[in-house]
């Protein structure tokens, strides 16, 4: 195809540079195609969405359906974490528990740190990431 040829309306033409951190296309776009790279960058990261039902089922999980509510009261913060908090979900939590660990952390504007199995949570790590309070795998 020509790189050059223009796009046609209704179609549109989106560049995807391959590089993992490039920060926009390299070379030159046909007329009416987006970079995507520096389109997503011009966007802030917020979602406008409507508010969720709270009573609604969120997801399926053996066999049950469980609402925001279910997983909310399924973790509790531990003490001292404050507000914005960073939790360690300790290695070897099920993804239920995952899920609850950052819908409960995310409520409070904190950061959620997970640490895959197998690699030692070492002091180093935990005043590297800042870490506030710990959470267990049950």
């Amino acid at each position: 195809a020509d790189a050059s040829a223009p796009v046609e309306p209704p179609r549109q033409l989106v560049c995807v540079a391959l590089g993992s951190l490039a920060l926009g296309w390299d070379g030159p776009l046909p007329r009416g195609a987006v970079d995507f790279a520096a389109e997503v960058r011009s966007q802030g990261d917020a979602f406008f969405g409507a508010d969720a039902d709270a009573a609604a089922p969120l997801l399926r999980a053996d066999g049950r359906a469980l609402t925001g509510d279910d997983l909310d009261r399924s973790v509790v913060l531990p003490a001292g974490a404050g507000q914005a908090p960073t939790v360690l979900l300790e290695p070897g939590a099920d993804l239920l528990r995952a899920l609850a660990a950052a819908l409960a952390v995310w409520q409070q504007d904190g950061t959620l740190v997970l640490v895959e199995e197998g690699v030692p949570v070492t002091e180093r790590l935990l005043a590297g990431e800042r870490v506030t309070g710990r959470l267990g795998t049950a």
